[in-house]
C-alpha cells in the first residue's frame, strides 16, 4: 500500500504542468490503493510561472518580451465523483523597449466528473469555462470567453501512471469582426478552435519524489490554420514537504510548430485541508 504522501505528491506534478482544461492528475488514476478518493481532497494552491517569447502583435510585427505569473488556485471536492476548480491569475508583463504593466489575467472555472472506475483503469469527462478578466489593453486577457470540454483517461501499476487526455477550445469573442483591432494575449495566444492533447508518465524516483514526462500538442482547427500543430514537451518535479504541504518545480520547452512562447518554468505550493 502506498503512503499518502507518496499518491498525493504525484497528484500535483501533472497538475503542475499547466491549468489547460483535461490536464490530468497522478490520484485520478488511483495512485495508490484502488479504494482511496478518486478525486483529490480539498486545496489552496500558489503557482508561480515566468516565460518568454517572442509573438506576432497586431500591427503586423512581432514583440519579444517575458512575463512572471502568479496563480491563486482552489480546487473542491464536492462528490467522490465531482471536482470543482478555480484560478484566478496575476500577471506582471515586460515588452522590450516599454515599461512594465501589471493585471490580472482571464480567470478559469472548471468542473469535473468521474465516468469510470474499473481497476486500472479510470476515465474522466468535464467543463473548463474561461473568463474574461483580463487586461486586453497590455495583453493579459482574450477579450471574450474560452469554452474547453474535455475527456481524460489513464493506466496505473502500482506508483507508475500513463494518461492522455484531450479538450476541444471554443473562443466567443463578441467584438471581433467590429472594426476593432484584435487584442493579443502574450500569457495565453490560443486560437478560437481548437483541439488540446496530452501524453505522459508518471513515476516515483525516492519516497519523497515524484518525476512526470509529458508532451502536449495543440492542434488549430480555424479554417486558415486547419491542421497546423504545436508541440510542447514538459518535465515536473514533485518534493513532499509534509503530509499537508507540496512543491512542484515545472518547466516547458516548444519542440514543433509555430512557438506561443520560448520557455517557461516555474515553482507552486500547494496547501491540503
Amino acid at each position: 500500500m502506498h503512503r499518502p504522501s507518496t499518491r498525493l505528491c504525484g497528484a500535483l506534478i501533472v497538475a503542475a504542468l499547466g491549468a489547460r482544461a483535461g490536464e490530468a492528475a497522478a490520484q485520478d488514476f488511483g495512485v495508490g490503493p484502488q479504494r482511496e478518493p478518486t478525486l483529490t481532497t480539498s486545496r489552496l494552491g500558489l503557482e508561480t510561472s515566468w516565460a518568454s517569447f517572442n509573438l506576432p502583435n497586431n500591427q503586423g510585427d512581432y514583440n519579444r518580451g517575458e512575463y512572471f505569473g502568479l496563480t491563486v488556485r482552489g480546487d473542491m471536492k464536492l462528490a467522490r465523483n465531482v471536482g470543482l476548480r478555480v484560478l484566478v491569475p496575476m500577471y506582471l508583463l515586460q515588452l522590450d523597449g516599454q515599461s512594465a504593466s501589471n493585471s490580472f489575467g482571464d480567470a478559469a472555472l472548471r468542473a469535473r466528473f468521474l465516468l469510470l472506475d474499473a481497476n486500472p483503469w479510470r476515465f474522466y469527462a468535464g467543463l473548463e469555462q474561461q473568463l474574461p478578466t483580463g487586461n486586453t489593453s497590455i495583453g493579459t486577457g482574450q477579450g471574450g470567453l474560452q469554452f474547453s470540454p474535455f475527456i481524460t483517461g489513464g493506466w496505473r501499476k502500482g506508483s507508475v501512471v500513463v494518461y492522455a487526455s484531450v479538450a476541444e477550445s471554443i473562443g466567443l469573442h463578441p467584438r471581433w469582426g467590429t472594426g476593432r483591432l484584435e487584442p493579443v494575449d502574450y500569457v495565453d495566444p490560443s486560437s478560437d478552435h481548437e483541439i488540446r492533447s496530452n501524453f505522459g508518465v508518471i513515476g516515483e524516483i525516492a519516497e519523497p519524489l515524484y518525476v512526470n514526462g509529458a508532451l502536449t500538442a495543440i492542434t488549430l482547427l480555424e479554417p486558415a490554420d486547419v491542421g497546423k500543430t504545436l508541440l510542447i514537451g514538459g518535465a515536473a518535479l514533485g518534493y513532499v514537504v509534509s503530509e499537508d504541504f507540496k512543491l512542484v518545480l515545472v518547466g516547458q520547452l516548444p519542440i514543433a510548430g509555430e512557438h506561443r512562447f520560448e520557455q517557461r518554468i516555474g515553482l507552486n505550493a500547494y496547501l491540503y485541508f
